[in-house]
């Protein structure tokens, strides 16, 4: 080939990868998650919505032993169809969850990212020695990047083992991920409060986190919908002021980079008093925790107490049933062998 022909197309390569790799990839997340936080679904997700539905009815301790039980398979175990099998069981519950079609889209652009990231990069990384610019063992290349990505992204050459071995570890996170959010969604604060700290009850002995750190979990989970409804506030008191984010739709590169260096300014400005406000609350309420002897005993009383029903012990018993079997099963050599992310 010509070498101002080879030239020209490795130019073009290059602007190729980088484009799809670095800008349309990363930039339809992105816009998903700006998507989700304009509607208002991210702050509305949080919110829990009392609902008919099974996996509402459950004792919300039976709900963190279940969420606890998946989550521990997930990270112990090495079959993929074991974890295939975990991650089925959390889409069934959420299914049976009855969740709006909003919290399902918004709970789906949470954990989309979780794949992508890991299929690509490790689909790169995995096996490369940098150094030598070469594979540790045989690999079978799916997509050959520009070379020069190798200095960015620590390698420029797609291989299937990498994207497998992506899959096969995100789906850990998913599992565990899906359980957690199914459990901040389908159980009331003052439910899950009391799950946490009173979870396991023998006579009158309570065994379960302390209230404090109970507490400070079910503030962290029923605080977010708090700081983007604060967000949000803060935002249009800006637009109110004159600021205006538009989209700038050009071909110009000079006017994008403009364009989104005024944006990152603009979020700058409004970080201040969200930071401000978010610190002025919580100045509020640990003033009106010590008004009403927060932490006064160790342990302290509730005016609601739960017990089991039929159902929450047959979920109960299911769910211990397979944490048996999955212990078993990692102790008969499915279990994952231990070592790093190459």
């Amino acid at each position: 080939m010509n070498p101002l022909f080879a030239d020209i197309f490795s130019a073009l390569k290059f602007l190729f990868d980088f484009t799809l790799f670095f800008i349309l990839g990363p930039g339809v997340l992105i816009y998903a998650f700006y998507k989700v936080i304009v509607r208002g679904s991210l702050r509305r997700f949080f919110l829990y919505e009392k609902r008919d539905s099974i996996v509402h009815q459950l004792d919300p301790r039976a709900k963190i032993l279940w969420a606890i039980t998946l989550t521990t398979l997930a990270a112990i175990l090495e079959d993929i169809y074991v974890l295939a099998a975990l991650f089925l069981w959390s889409v069934i519950m959420w299914i049976l969850a009855k969740p709006p079609k909003e919290k399902l889209i918004t709970a789906f652009v949470l954990l989309l990212p979780i794949p992508v990231n890991a299929i690509f990069y490790q689909g790169i990384r995995y096996g490369y020695d940098f150094w030598h610019h070469s594979f540790i063992y045989p690999v079978t290349p799916v997509y050959v990047m520009h070379p020069a990505l190798d200095y960015i992204l620590g390698g420029h050459i797609i291989t299937f083992e990498g994207m497998w071995y992506g899959a096969f570890q995100s789906l850990r996170i998913l599992v565990a991920a899906s359980t957690g959010l199914l459990l901040a969604v389908t159980t009331a604060p003052n439910a899950l409060l009391l799950g946490l700290s009173d979870f396991i009850r023998i006579k009158d002995r309570h065994i379960g986190l302390p209230y404090v750190l109970s507490f400070a979990v079910v503030i962290g989970i029923r605080l977010i919908p708090t700081m983007f409804e604060d967000a949000n506030i803060v935002f249009n008191a800006a637009r109110v002021r004159g600021l205006t984010l538009q989209v700038v739709k050009s071909r110009n590169p000079i006017k994008v980079a403009k364009a989104l260096g005024r944006a990152t300014r603009y979020f700058l400005y409004m970080i201040v008093p969200l930071i401000v406000s978010s610190l002025r609350r919580g100045s509020n309420m640990a003033i009106a925790a010590d008004l009403r002897a927060f932490r006064a005993k160790p342990y302290r009383t509730y005016l609601i107490e739960r017990k089991f029903n039929k159902l929450d012990w047959a979920f109960t018993i299911i769910t211990l049933i397979v944490l048996i079997l999955g212990w078993v099963y990692a102790y008969m050599g499915g279990a994952a062998t231990p070592g790093f992310i190459l």
